[in-house]
């Protein structure tokens, strides 16, 4: 087993702030009867990465349906956190893609809400309904969250990579590439067509030359919007 690092243990420390950030938000959530999905974080670092290993993360990531989007933002102004973008002159400009929620209690890390993912231009409430089949729970904090399906996570993985084209974005990609199978590839590409995402799906792909080859098998190679 290899040894953590300072930073490892750092990183460590701070993952699991986000995770029983993670856990209440959840609990809070469904207390209100909103169904969420936790995309990212640990739904990332479980799955890719090896027991020994820590892939830092930052804040707390929930998809949400656009009917429950004004509840939700409820939910988290009643726990305690704040609008981030509210002094901005124009407030919740693609709040839908991502909108940060702050707390300035220490116990807490920032939320991130979406009612859709960048990369995606179908309709957030088809993203929802397409997004929210197949979804697996998973052992946040000592409580089940729900995550996206294995081809929801790919297809996230790969738009994230679009999104940034550097840093852990990319080595999540590289390890999705290796570690993933065939299949699981194809129905992400499928949920990129079916959301109008083909091209970002595509343009993620191809940041990685192991990506490049996979699109042109999946004859995304090329697509732009």
């Amino acid at each position: 087993m290899r040894r953590l690092t300072g930073g490892d243990l750092r990183f460590a420390v701070s993952n699991l702030l986000v995770d029983r950030t993670t856990s209440r938000v959840s609990e809070a959530f469904d207390a209100a009867d909103i169904p969420h999905i936790l995309l990212k974080g640990p739904s990332i670092g479980d799955w890719l990465y090896s027991r020994d290993e820590v892939r830092p993360y930052h804040d707390s990531d929930f998809l949400v349906a656009h009917a429950d989007w004004e509840r939700a933002i409820d939910v988290l102004q009643e726990l305690g956190f704040r609008d981030r973008l509210a002094a901005m002159g124009h407030p919740r400009m693609e709040s839908l893609h991502s909108y940060p929620w702050r707390h300035d209690h220490p116990e807490y890390a920032d939320i991130d809400l979406h009612a859709t993912l960048d990369g995606l231009n179908a309709d957030s409430h088809e993203v929802w309904a397409t997004l929210s089949v197949g979804t697996v729970a998973l052992r946040v904090a000592r409580r089940d969250v729900t995550v996206l399906s294995p081809a929801g996570r790919a297809l996230h993985i790969a738009l994230h990579a679009a999104q940034h084209r550097q840093g852990h974005p990319l080595e999540d990609l590289g390890r999705a590439l290796e570690q993933l199978s065939a299949p699981t590839w194809a129905r992400a590409a499928q949920l990129a067509a079916r959301l109008d995402g083909t091209a970002a799906f595509a343009s993620g792909l191809c940041t990685l030359s192991a990506g490049e080859k996979l699109a042109r098998r999946l004859g995304v190679a090329g697509v732009s919007s």
